[in-house]
């Protein structure tokens, strides 16, 4: 892993590109490159220590984090980005965004998790699974703070024909030998299930995604050329080609028939006809189902969310597809779509969390194999994702580390039961619109409860009674003890401005626990309760599951306003209250019935909930009533008690700056001021004026009342910098309010916005997976069952309508074909290939298409050639040369042995063609019936010279066969009585050749213009 660069040996050529750089040809006389070395210095490009400096580059970064504890601890904090960010993460600012973006990711991840699963191949239950575990590893080790890792329609298509290549090897099974090389045995056979295949594809793809750097940016190099284009995401363009695979494998489930499964290249025509035979098969009751949905989905996402956001300001997405889910599940139930119209169900979704286990390793080559055109689609896919938003939010997004990070999540995910998963647009886009701030949103849910709660473990879900104490962010400060006594008794210390205070909740026993269980609660309660000395407040609310009745009946912690009749449990509570002078808070107050009675169960209602406080402390209770309208749990009503009391101050804890001098006074009374000022005989600025006359003058503030910057910790040096300029652009528009101060002061708000936004993007990357992950796991835990009445139609409208997007993608072929032929030649051919053949072998094609047309634009480069150098004048320039003694020619690309045949070719053209007009016109070749009389002519027929330009500044570089065929030419050119110039940075290639040696080390100049005036200026 990279932590840092050691380019010390192109210091000097740095240094010397910044002085040419810097110097304008024009405010310089022509001269040559011998000549210019001589005026402004040189630097050597000499490959000599290439290896060197490749050492010393690997030195720098894998053994640089085993020299010390602070560069190993650096390292290891780029490696897990959020040991360093989530430290300084900021609840106040990020944490609400990231909890409403977690939860509106979480709700899209449900319904497409389950459709996409059928896509892999696997049951609907692995669907959620994979939505949930790659995203939570992910927030780990990736940089980028929105994207939403999870189901990818695509991804999970070609995750499904890998699936099915790799079963189809295995036959169905694994059969393990015991044995010598003469005899046999069959020791075990293990039958192999889809969701083994995709589990160990996954890990296979983690495998290929965190091989060494080598490889990555070999990959890197490869998704670059992708045949990729777009206005939002630079993705391959055989996704739209996969996404017809994807909208014909639901056609079935549209229409309610069943086709048998094909596969191998062609299959597409062979499915299309299944399809067409069996049309009169179709189970109307599915397709009338489905037409609804889409519908339904199109119009909600194309008409209404537009209408919605643009009349009422609603920005937050509407869940369609869990609305559709959760509708069509319950209708399903209720109507019995399977039993009466034979519609299709998901069928049955198992609750709980699956046992973590290791991926079948028998069958991880063949996995390999089939897991290399998947792997590179997830990283194209990802990291030009992960890019635009970085790009768009400003905040880094590191290449090297987010292929670290794809490739552990998928290694991660890959020891769960998962399918191979990617960065989805739609979610993503979701996820910044929901305004999600970091990754945050993936741990959404907190579960605090007063009454019963669940105990949820890895080996099988278990409920038991509990209960928790929720205090305010105003006293977490105040909080001093916090105590379980058990699952029914917890107490909680706060320390007030005036004394403690002792929260106890409690959960008792109901009627039909037995009494040994009833006796040990209430012996517990009474011995904490006695342990709190007299002078410290005791509070004391919860379920107490008894009646004290509405009358006191010589009670004096009763107040005599409570409801319905007492038992026995309520004579337990009655005793408990006296006995340590506790006063029942619930039945001081005069209420009405509705605001007295905390339990319903049909017709029974009871008064069972209360809260006690010490009777010394009584009157700092207010009221106590119930809210009738609200349910917190399960037959219960909320009771509310209020109470006064003074938490402690608080001492400000904040960084402050140190004493500052009053200038502003000047403005009220400058003349006076400065009139009072008496300088001694030595002035010394910083000492005499500072600390003496300014300060007795105008006085000093007070150092600890001043607030700095709240966020300055996370400013870098550059971020002070630009603060500071705007600081004091500001105090200029102050004193001089003109039209430039303030545009400039603008210039100077939104450069250090952008600055600070920038730093602060470093430090806050990404928490939001957390919060969708942890509504994806409610929905395993509990939910799941609930959607075994779903009809799969339903996830085949859900997937359906989702793939308008990539279809819309072919729309700009009319923009990329007047721009790039060769664009929209590789557009076509990999839609093509990856949409009539197969998806992996379409992708494969595509790859090499690709690389085909790279190698073909390098080998046919572009060239021209002009007698006249106008291209190089400026805009209030006459022209540079105004002769036909000069010829310029330009080659546009670099110069191999692939292209140095056209090279050469195109060259001899020029000299040609410029021969052709110089003779026709110093020799005035005459013309008789309209043709030209020809006559042989050459270049040194005439006393002036001529002088071939080669223009190598769009030559980026050459290699030896080049600089030959340079050699070649300017030989060539010599016999003709030509003298060859070249202009540009192929000094060390061309000295490497013997080029100079022919031609001469004077003919070679910094730039086109020195060139073109020399040569105007000796001809």
């Amino acid at each position: 892993m990279p932590t840092r660069s050691g380019a010390n040996g192109t210091r000097h050529e740095l240094e010397h590109l910044r002085r040419m750089n810097a110097i304008d040809p024009a405010d310089r006389p022509p001269m040559n490159q011998e000549e210019y070395d001589a005026e402004y210095g040189s630097t050597s490009t000499s490959n000599k220590g290439v290896l060197r400096r490749i050492g010393r580059s690997l030195q720098n970064s894998y053994c640089y984090p085993f020299t010390g504890v602070r560069p190993f601890v650096d390292t290891v904090l780029g490696f897990v980005p959020i040991l360093a960010w989530l430290p300084k993460y900021s609840f106040r600012e990020d944490l609400m965004s990231d909890v409403v973006g977690g939860f509106t990711t979480g709700i899209m991840h449900v319904p497409q998790g389950i459709a996409y699963s059928a896509l892999a191949g696997v049951d609907p239950v692995y669907g959620l699974y994979a939505s949930c575990f790659p995203a939570f590893f992910y927030m780990f080790f990736g940089t980028s703070r929105h994207a939403s890792i999870g189901s990818f329609a695509v991804v999970a298509l070609m995750a499904g024909v890998a699936n099915d290549r790799v079963m189809s090897t295995q036959a169905g099974g694994i059969i393990e030998f015991n044995g010598n090389s003469t005899h046999f045995e069959v020791s075990e056979y293990h039958a192999v299930t889809p969701i083994q295949v995709a589990t160990t594809l996954t890990f296979a793809i983690g495998i290929w995604q965190d091989s060494p750097q080598v490889y990555a940016a070999f990959i890197t190099f490869l998704f670059m050329h992708i045949p990729y284009h777009s206005s939002v995401l630079s993705a391959p363009k055989a996704i739209p080609g996969a996404a017809v695979h994807v909208l014909l494998a639901q056609i079935d489930d549209l229409m309610g028939v069943h086709v048998p499964k094909v596969s191998g290249p062609g299959y597409i025509f062979v499915r299309l006809r299944d399809l067409a035979v069996r049309v009169p098969e179709v189970n109307v009751a599915t397709l009338v189902i489905s037409l609804i949905a889409m519908t339904f989905l199109y119009i909600g996402k194309e008409y209404f969310s537009p209408f919605v956001t643009r009349k009422f300001n609603f920005k937050l997405p509407i869940p369609y597809e869990l609305i559709l889910v959760a509708t069509t599940a319950a209708l399903s139930t209720l109507l019995g779509w399977p039993e009466f119209y034979a519609v299709e169900m998901v069928g049955n979704i198992p609750a709980g969390i699956p046992r973590p286990q290791l991926p079948t390793f028998s069958i991880l080559g063949d996995c390999l194999v089939q897991s290399i055109g998947v792997a590179i689609v997830i990283i194209a896919v990802h990291i030009s994702m992960a890019k635009m938003l970085g790009k768009k939010f400003n905040y880094p997004v590191d290449d090297n580390q987010e292929l670290y990070a794809i490739g552990f999540t998928s290694l991660l995910g890959g020891c769960f039961p998962v399918y191979p998963v990617s960065t989805a647009l739609g979610r993503t886009m979701v996820n910044v619109k929901s305004g999600t701030k970091t990754q945050v949103i993936a741990f959404t849910t907190v579960f605090v409860s007063n009454s019963r709660q669940a105990d949820m473990s890895l080996s099988r879900p278990k409920t038991t009674n509990g209960v928790g104490i929720a205090v305010s962010e105003r006293f977490r400060d105040s909080i001093s003890e916090v105590k379980r006594f058990s699952d029914r008794l917890m107490k909680v210390m706060v320390i007030t401005k005036n004394e403690r205070l002792h929260f106890f909740t409690a959960y008792s026993p109901h009627t039909g626990c037995s009494e040994q269980v009833k006796e040990e609660f209430w012996t517990l309660l009474h011995g904490k309760t006695a342990e709190i000395p007299q002078k410290e407040m005791i509070v004391v609310a919860g379920d107490l599951n008894g009646h004290v009745g509405a009358r006191k009946d010589g009670y004096n912690c009763h107040g005599g306003f409570g409801y319905a009749a007492r038992n026995e449990n309520g004579e337990r509570i009655l005793e408990y209250a006296c006995s340590h002078d506790l006063v029942i808070t619930n039945t001081t107050f005069r209420k009405r019935p509705s605001h007295l009675i905390t339990f319903y169960s049909g017709n029974a209602r009871s008064q069972s909930d209360y809260v006690l406080v010490r009777r010394r402390g009584a009157m700092s209770v207010s009221d106590a009533k119930v809210v009738p309208h609200e349910m917190v749990a399960t037959q219960h009503r909320p009771l509310i008690c209020t109470m006064k009391f003074t938490p402690p101050k608080q001492m400000r804890v904040e960084r402050c700056g140190h004493e500052r001098i009053k200038w502003w006074r000047l403005k009220e009374k400058e003349a006076e001021v400065i009139g009072g000022i008496r300088m001694p005989p030595i002035v010394d600025v910083d000492g005499t004026w500072h600390y003496k006359a300014a300060r007795s003058q105008l006085g000093v503030t007070k150092p600890g009342r001043r607030m700095i910057d709240r966020q300055a910790w996370f400013w870098t040096e550059e971020v002070k910098e630009k603060v500071r300029a705007k600081k004091r652009l500001y105090n200029v528009l102050l004193c001089n309010k003109t039209a430039a101060s303030w545009s400039a002061y603008r210039e100077a708000t939104r450069a250090a916005k952008k600055a600070v936004a920038i730093a602060k993007g470093a430090h806050y990357d990404e928490l939001s997976t957390i919060f969708s992950c942890t509504l994806l796991m409610a929905i395993i835990l509990f939910f799941g069952p609930y959607l075994r009445d779903l009809p799969k139609c339903i996830l085949a409208s859900i997937i359906t309508v989702a793939l308008k997007s990539m279809f819309t993608k072919c729309g700009e072929l009319k923009r990329i074909y007047p721009v790039s032929k060769v664009d929209f030649a590789i557009w076509v051919v990999s839609f093509a290939c990856t949409a009539f053949i197969d998806v992996m072998e379409g992708l494969a094609i595509s790859i090499v298409f690709a690389l085909f047309t790279v190698i073909w634009r390098s080998q046919w480069s572009k060239w021209q050639y002009f007698y006249r150098s106008t291209e190089t004048k400026k805009d209030d320039e006459k022209p540079v040369a105004d002769s036909s003694d000069v010829c310029v020619f330009r080659f546009d690309g670099p110069l191999l042995f692939t292209n140095v045949e056209r090279f050469k070719s195109s060259l001899r053209q020029t000299i040609n063609a410029w021969s052709d007009m110089w003779a026709s016109k110093a020799l005035k070749i005459p013309v008789v019936d309209g043709e030209d009389l020809k006559r042989p002519h050459s270049l040194y027929e005439e006393d002036t010279p001529h002088f071939l330009v080669i223009d190598c500044s769009a030559i980026a570089y050459c290699d030896y066969m080049a600089a030959c065929a340079m050699n070649e030419i300017a030989k060539e050119f010599k016999t003709r009585g030509g003298i060859l110039y070249v202009a540009g940075p192929l000094r060390e290639a061309l000295q490497a050749s013997g080029f100079f040696a022919k031609v001469g080390k004077e003919n070679l100049f910094p730039t086109l213009k020195d060139a073109i005036a020399i040569a105007s200026r000796n001809g």
